[in-house]
């Protein structure tokens, strides 16, 4: 995906910011609307309503791993080789949201490279937005991750993409989407031009 350099200047700052906070989780105002936050919910070997999604040239592999996970016994990994463009990633499946009401997003992440928070939502007629790629850090050891948006009007449904688009692996898990609090910035959501792929995924379990 192409954004101009200002967007990703701007996003990046508000990144960083949120890795800063001291609770990873202070600006959820509401109930998680992720089903299976933490991925501990297993059906037939794979995470319960959980997706994988790729595209580009490149070489995804990934795993439900059980062992050094970041809340419960379960985190979702994905790593990349022969990367030439595109991106990978799990992501939890697309939950109703409400058009002009500001959430929040955080995740827990360990990565060997830069990686990228991507906001998706939908009007359930086929329409669909993104945010602006956010860069996030790679981090040997677990880090908070966190994203406000206010979600355009009319938009039905979002899912978050923490993705990797580079050779490297990520591994993410303790995912949060709920209501922002009414004191937190929440940048508006632009959508993309119409000739930028849209990522598609692969359900790998349901609910």
């Amino acid at each position: 995906m192409k954004f101009n350099r200002l967007a990703r200047i701007i996003a990046s700052a508000a990144i960083l910011f949120g890795l800063a906070a001291p609770v990873a989780h202070a600006l959820a105002a509401g109930p998680n609307l992720i089903s299976n936050p933490s991925a501990e919910t297993a059906v037939s070997g794979a995470p319960s309503g959980w997706l994988q999604g790729s595209w580009g040239s490149l070489t995804p592999a990934f795993s439900y791993t059980s062992t050094g996970a970041q809340d419960g016994a379960r985190a979702l990994s994905v790593s990349v080789t022969g990367y030439a463009s595109g991106d990978a990633k799990w992501y939890f499946a697309p939950v109703a949201i409400t058009g002009g009401t500001a959430y929040s997003f955080n995740d827990y992440y360990q990565s060997s490279v830069t990686t990228q928070l991507v906001v998706q939502t939908d009007d359930g007629a086929g329409n669909y937005a993104y945010t602006a790629p956010v860069d996030v850090p790679a981090s040997s050891a677990w880090r908070a991750a966190s994203l406000s948006f206010t979600a355009p009007a009319g938009a039905k449904n979002a899912t978050v993409f923490h993705l990797i688009a580079a050779n490297g692996t990520l591994t993410t898990d303790n995912f949060t989407l709920a209501v922002a609090s009414a004191t937190t910035p929440t940048p508006t959501l632009t959508p993309v031009p119409t000739s930028t792929p849209t990522p598609t995924g692969t359900p790998v379990a349901t609910s």
